[in-house]
């Protein structure tokens, strides 16, 4: 009966570190979407630039949704650090937004 038992538990354990490597691999950048940097405006909102095979698009994201901002004609190319770029106040994604968003206005 331990020996079921054991079975079971380690069956569990096993599901659930396969689950999470599946879900690594398709959030990791590795699919046709990818996020390319993250903006932090507040606690509960930010900007976000996500690649959608070649088009990159700028979305704001806060507790009430997400909301699509605008699609770069020209992709913003920044130096990867890992699968994110979390970059905070004065980093290049902050540059290049505000650079975008003049030019846009």
């Amino acid at each position: 009966m331990l020996g079921a038992l054991a079975g079971v538990l380690l069956l569990i354990f096993a599901a659930a570190w396969l689950l999470r490597r599946l879900q690594q691999g398709q959030g990791g950048g590795r699919g046709h979407l990818r996020i390319v940097s993250v903006l932090p405006l507040s606690a509960k909102e930010r900007v976000v630039l996500v690649q959608a095979g070649e088009e990159q698009v700028l979305m704001g994201v806060s507790g009430a949704g997400i909301q699509h901002l605008h699609t770069l004609n020209s992709p913003i190319e920044l130096e990867e650090t890992g699968s994110t770029q979390l970059n905070g106040p004065g980093g290049d994604f902050a540059e290049q937004l505000k650079r975008i968003m003049r030019a846009r206005s």
